[in-house]
């Protein structure tokens, strides 16, 4: 090996022990054909920046989604361009708004003048240290969050938006005025802004250097105040006698219901924030799932952040109510939702599908078994039960009987409270070794629902041979029912059917009070639907079950 490189790799190393000493979280990046790849990270990284040990190696537009990877990219750029080292502040490794960081990208020049290898260290800020940003007196993060979350209680039928703003080329506005000058600029801008949402039912607060969030509460179109804070703050600025110009881009996300918490809000705003960026000038861009998912799913992290999700307590139960319309108990079906910090909030028939194609779908329906016995066991409800959905290969395991006897034994609860819900596309392969097995839990006592049940062409053939104690009519036949004698015949047949068969009957995707009008003159045995609740967390659940109470006290005295 030429010794002049062996010397460098030992100064290298020595330089990363010495920053690992005082800085937990160290990067070191080697420039290559225009990209940056990670050729060195600290424990420190793997804990707090949500990488992994496979993520060596690799350029960081294979790590993140392109939006992301293109604001890194910039940061690392500049350091190039400058050839010294720049600093900023910024979410740790853009993927958490409790905990900023404060960076610093060194390159490293060497004798013939290329810069191969860049070094990133990070120190941890928190806002929770502090109330108020001292230079503006705008509340930190924390206290804006604390806000918005009040102000979803007071308005659950109100439209809120939580838009994150920032400014774009911020190091270039440094350069022009000097950092002397910046504070008055950064002052008179957040003027601006308070101005134009003084007007509104609204907060603000200041991130970091560039970035600002604001929530807006109003009947008004929201991407019309946006609009109008861009045009307020690209307005010149007189700053020691210069004229200044900047431009801003805005990521606006919608709190559509109850069920998205405002953290998960925040930060989709966020990541429709960077991909405002992308389009450059004065972009605004509203928070969408399917382009969201289109631009994660190119990427292969979303199976490395899936499986680590599970540990890091990213997955989380929904629960959404069931109505017995003869007793007016409610019981609940559980359901999945991924919010991962670094790649946004995750549709479930995305996330399933992922999991179910790389083989560890099993790993997640072993968690939401477990967590949906721990909720029953600290109900201390005798009566509490909970529906679970078996994926097709969790259904086929030759564990499965083994692992729900070992959860029930776990949490001292009964076999009947966790209700077994499977799709007639599950009985399709080995049909009679799952028969068989179906009928085994039957015996142990669990409780065995078809789900989506009317879809598949099997469907009364499944009646006459499974052991099952309920059918779950698919939403399909329900959205159109008052609308269409047909499909209400076929409903009012599939419900008289299993009543002669001893099946208890759900209606799901129930919306509408007319459709809940015909489904109990049908007989209808249960009723799930947004028309009583979307799901909610746990935290949320008594509000709901109390409302739903109200609404089945209106409905029964309407047909008494």
């Amino acid at each position: 090996m030429d010794e002049s490189i062996g010397n460098k790799t030992i100064q290298l190393s020595l330089i990363l022990k010495t920053l690992e000493e005082l800085h937990d979280i160290v990067f070191l990046m080697e420039y290559e054909q225009g990209r940056f790849k990670y050729s060195y990270f600290s424990k420190g990284a793997l804990d707090y920046a949500s990488l992994s040990e496979e993520c060596l190696g690799k350029y960081i537009d294979e790590v993140y989604p392109t939006y992301i990877a293109e604001h890194l990219n910039q940061m690392y750029i500049e350091a190039l361009k400058k050839r010294k080292p720049i600093t900023y502040k910024d979410k740790m490794n853009v993927e958490s708004m409790n905990q900023l960081g404060k960076s610093v990208i060194a390159p490293i020049i060497e004798d013939d003048g290329v810069i191969k290898y860049l070094v990133c260290y990070t120190e941890k800020l928190s806002h929770d240290d502090y109330v108020f940003d001292t230079l503006t007196g705008l509340p930190s993060i924390k206290g804006l969050k604390e806000k918005i979350e009040t102000k979803v209680k007071q308005f659950p039928d109100k439209k809120i938006a939580v838009c994150y703003l920032k400014i774009n080329q911020f190091d270039q506005v440094v350069d022009l005025i000097g950092h002397g000058s910046i504070e008055d600029f950064i002052v008179e801008m957040t003027n601006r802004i308070l101005r134009v949402l003084r007007n509104e039912e609204s907060g603000l607060a200041r991130i970091a250097g560039d970035e600002f969030l604001f929530y807006i509460v109003s009947e008004n179109e929201i991407c019309d105040v946006a609009a109008l804070i861009q045009k307020q703050v690209q307005a010149s600025y007189l700053v020691d006698e210069m004229e200044l110009e900047v431009t801003t881009s805005i990521g606006i996300s919608y709190k559509i219901s109850q069920e998205l918490p405002v953290e998960h809000l925040i930060n989709q705003s966020y990541h429709a924030m960077f991909q405002a960026k992308q389009k450059g000038g004065q972009a605004i861009t509203v928070f969408n799932f399917n382009e969201h998912t289109n631009e994660v799913m190119n990427k292969p992290i979303i199976e490395r952040e899936l499986r680590r999700a599970v540990t890091k307590k990213e997955l989380t139960l929904y629960f959404q109510p069931v109505i017995d319309v003869h007793t007016k108990g409610i019981h609940f079906e559980a359901l999945l939702r991924w919010f991962s910090p670094k790649l946004g909030t995750i549709p479930p028939d995305v996330f399933i599908l992922v999991a179910e194609d790389r083989d560890f779908i099993q790993t997640i329906d072993e968690w939401v078994i477990d967590k949906a016995s721990e909720f029953i066991y600290t109900s201390k409800d005798p009566s509490a039960k909970v529906a679970v959905n078996l994926s097709t290969k969790t259904l086929a395991s030759d564990t499965l009987e083994s692992m729900l006897e070992t959860v029930i034994e776990k949490y001292q609860i009964s076999p009947s409270q966790l209700e077994l819900e499977i799709t007639e596309h599950s009985l399709l392969r080995n049909e009679q070794a799952i028969i068989d097995k179906l009928f085994r839990l039957k015996k142990l006592g669990f409780s065995v629902a078809i789900d989506d049940f009317g879809v598949s062409n099997a469907s009364l053939n499944y009646l006459r041979v499974l052991p099952v104690n309920k059918i779950k009519i698919d939403k399909v036949f329900i959205h159109n029912i008052e609308k269409l004698a047909k499909e209400y015949h076929i409903v009012h047949s599939i419900i008289s059917l299993a009543r002669k068969l001893g099946l208890t009957v759900t209606a799901e995707g129930v919306e509408t009070k007319e459709q809940v009008e015909m489904l109990l003159q049908s007989n209808c045995d249960e009723l799930q639907g947004y028309y009583f609740s979307k799901p909610v967390d746990e935290q949320s659940l008594d509000r709901v079950v109390e409302q739903i109470h109200d609404k089945m006290d209106q409905l029964t005295s309407i047909h008494k």
